[in-house]
């Protein structure tokens, strides 16, 4: 079992980031995007983002969407 799903707030939002998106494996990467969406969705991730820490893409969305998602959570309390 993950870890996260141990945890005792279920109404925490996750994140599900997906790293190495700069080794360019598109044909691998249209075969999954199913496969993604069933698991985000199984898991109750918020949302889904590919990216590269090596060349920085996407990067400031990851924390972007993040920031988003906190303030329109703090909106409902």
């Amino acid at each position: 079992m993950p870890r996260y799903e141990d945890r005792s707030d279920k109404f925490l939002p996750i994140l599900l980031v997906a790293g190495k998106m700069d080794l360019g494996l598109e044909c691998k990467r249209v075969t999954e995007k199913e496969f993604v969406s069933d698991y985000r969705k199984k898991h109750n991730f918020f949302d889904f983002i590919e990216c590269s820490s090596k060349t920085g893409e996407n990067i400031e969305r990851v924390f972007d969407k993040i920031a988003r998602k906190m303030l329109t959570l703090a909106s409902f309390l």
